[in-house]
């Protein structure tokens, strides 16, 4: 249990720490969220907060480092809430957190399947999805 809690404070503390280095560089910068990521590149701790700004944009493209500190940021933060619902024990905090996610998720997974050049509906395929998502890079051809 003391183990539990040091790694849920281990967690939230490191989140924090790599999250307010990028919030603090974008907010001095003031530029807006695309000038200061199309200058910089994929920032670690603004990711989450632009794929949920994408989220209903499905047309676009998601590099692998977009993706992977995504898929990053949704374990701590799932881990996080995991620990809460451990705490009381209810699974309740983490499974309303997966509810909340779930369309940011898919909708950054269907633009890496178009950064692969395949067509989102690929995602729905379980092993081949993996297999673009995890081998393929961006490819510079059009959407299509």
């Amino acid at each position: 249990m003391l183990l539990m809690a040091f790694l849920g404070v281990f967690l939230i503390w490191l989140s924090f720490v790599v999250a307010q280095l990028d919030i603090r560089e974008f907010v001095a910068s003031r530029k807006s969220l695309e000038e200061f990521t199309a200058m910089n590149g994929v920032v670690p701790g603004l990711v989450y907060f632009i794929v949920w700004k994408k989220c209903l944009d499905l047309s676009g493209r998601a590099s692998r480092k977009e993706y992977w500190w995504f898929i990053f940021w949704q374990i701590i933060l799932f881990s996080e809430f995991a620990l809460i619902g451990f705490y009381f024990n209810s699974p309740i905090p983490g499974l309303i957190y997966l509810l909340v996610s779930l369309l940011p998720l898919i909708s950054i997974c269907i633009r890496r399947m178009h950064d692969t050049n395949h067509n989102g509906w690929w995602l729905f395929v379980p092993i081949m999805n993996l297999i673009f998502m995890l081998t393929k890079s961006a490819v510079t051809r059009r959407n299509q």
